[in-house]
């Protein structure tokens, strides 16, 4: 045979066999990706249904019921007033414009405890955990959670939930007169050292 048909023959094959090794390689980073894209999902999925069965909806709410009480709390103007009149530029709860005050504290408290909906926590916590976990992990929670000891213990779940937020909302309104003085007092010795000395 010629040797340049042998050549050019092996030359040939040389980059065929690249060209094979090339397509393989590809198709299998398509199929990982395609695999991987399909268990993530299988998880996502997995995920939702243990914060479902888990019942993290009803957590949230619990704490957007304590975020949205306001008498007593540091979302009441009253309690604020009595901590720091100065903070109110001369208007008092007797004052014609209380109503007001109360008013803007009022839309205050909405925008704070608004800034995540149910939805999008739910949507979260079932991401994180899809992240973070296996998908048999997520399978075996979804298979304790669906018995009936899973649902006894949600219950318990939600109602321990529900009795911390009562309690955190009464430690904090505890917390934050004493500490809130204690700033205050802070910023007034910072005040007075700026007084004689502003720099």
């Amino acid at each position: 045979m010629n040797r340049h048909f042998l050549d050019a023959l092996e030359s040939r094959v040389i980059a065929f066999a690249k060209l094979m090794k090339f397509t393989h390689i590809f198709l299998f980073s398509v199929l990982s990706v395609s695999a991987y894209a399909e268990t993530y999902q299988e998880k996502l999925e997995a995920a939702r249904q243990v914060v479902w069965l888990t019942d993290y909806k009803a957590m949230f709410n619990a704490y957007l019921v304590q975020c949205e009480k306001s008498e007593g709390t540091y979302f009441d103007p009253i309690v604020l007033f009595k901590n720091d009149p100065g903070a109110f530029r001369g208007v008092s709860p007797q004052s014609a414009y209380w109503p007001e005050v109360e008013a803007a504290y009022r839309r205050y408290q909405v925008r704070v405890c608004g800034y995540l909906t149910t939805d999008e926590f739910t949507e979260f916590v079932a991401r994180q955990f899809a992240d973070r976990t296996s998908l048999d992990d997520l399978r075996a929670s979804i298979a304790f959670q669906s018995s009936p000891a899973g649902r006894r213990i949600q219950q318990a779940s939600v109602a321990v939930n529900e009795a911390f937020q009562a309690h955190a909302q009464a430690s904090l309104q505890t917390a934050v007169p004493d500490a809130y003085k204690e700033v205050q007092f802070e910023l007034a010795a910072i005040a007075e050292k700026y007084r004689r000395a502003p720099k």
